[in-house]
């Protein structure tokens, strides 16, 4: 299949492709999203200080937001640079699956957008538990 990012934007692509046509920005926006979540799930799971947040109610100083917007500007900058123009190339690679493929193939791009979020929340609800 590739790289499943490719796919990933494909689809979302072709979804939106009425309204987006060949630029596809709601597509490297998903994909911005979906690559800003897996590091946001990474940093959590390997950061011994969030560890050290979980009882106390700080809130993120204004600086760490400044810093998480600026990384997903850069994600973005690079995503729109990497699928500039690929549309065409993909729609010729993918566009004539057959309905049981794209089926499953849909299954699983959802699976893969929805893993980050699953990572985070289960993130915190194994931090939440263990506070009790």
């Amino acid at each position: 299949m590739g790289n499943i990012f490719d796919y990933v934007y494909f689809r979302i692509a072709r979804y939106f492709f009425k309204r987006d046509g060949y630029e596809a920005s709601t597509a490297t926006h998903v994909i911005t999203l979906i690559v800003f979540m897996f590091l946001l799930g990474i940093s959590l799971i390997t950061s011994d200080s969030i560890l050290k947040l979980r009882n106390s109610n700080v809130k993120l100083p204004f600086w760490i937001k400044l810093i998480m917007f600026a990384i997903i500007f850069v994600i973005q900058y690079f995503v729109d640079k990497r699928y500039k123009g690929k549309y065409e190339e993909y729609a010729e690679r993918w566009g004539d699956e057959k309905d049981s493929v794209k089926f499953f193939k849909g299954i699983l791009v959802l699976i893969f957008i929805s893993t980050p979020f699953v990572f985070i929340y289960g993130f915190k609800w194994i931090l939440e538990k263990n506070t009790l």
